[in-house]
């Protein structure tokens, strides 16, 4: 049971940031081959360069997800800095509220699009997937941040918990 709770563990702490080595692993291999084959034996893949694109996009978006996890998203902390003590709190947790809400929506709107992509039967120029795969990062990486959202705002939130403040 303790191996399978510490695999949970290393997986809440390392999950989108092995995703992301991934996709870096991925897009430097393609990049070099790429240059390998036009240069070397000229003759340039007609997919690589839309692959790299494709994991350059879903890199992004689960790097929404690493930066909530890690705390390094933007904010206005010159405003924030203002306020100490519970005040500083109820800031933050009002401010995660207010993005655990836009996360929502984004989730929610990429659903939308995914259902039309579906339904348009559109496939990508080179590789031929179909669109809707590579949506579908989009709605992963909302998804998680939406879920490390609720986690960050768990975790602040108890800080008015009265056994943490004493």
């Amino acid at each position: 049971m303790a191996g399978v709770k510490s695999f949970w563990k290393w997986l809440d702490e390392h999950f989108e940031e092995s995703i992301l080595i991934f996709f870096l692993i991925v897009i430097t291999v393609l990049t070099g081959l790429q240059v390998l084959m036009r240069r070397v034996f000229s003759s340039p893949l007609s997919w690589s360069e839309e692959l790299c694109r494709y994991c350059f996009m879903w890199s992004g978006f689960i790097g929404v997800a690493y930066c909530i996890r890690k705390r390094c998203e933007i904010h206005i902390n010159t405003f924030l800095n203002l306020f100490h003590g519970v005040k500083h709190l109820i800031l933050v947790v009002v401010g995660e509220i207010i993005c655990t809400f836009m996360y929502a929506a984004f989730f929610y709107t990429t659903a939308i699009i995914i259902r039309k992509a579906v339904a348009s039967q559109q496939v990508s120029p080179a590789i031929g997937i179909p669109n809707y795969i590579i949506y579908i990062g989009a709605l992963l990486a909302f998804g998680l941040a939406l879920i490390r959202q609720i986690q960050n705002l768990v975790r602040d939130a108890r800080g008015f918990s009265p056994k943490k403040r004493q």
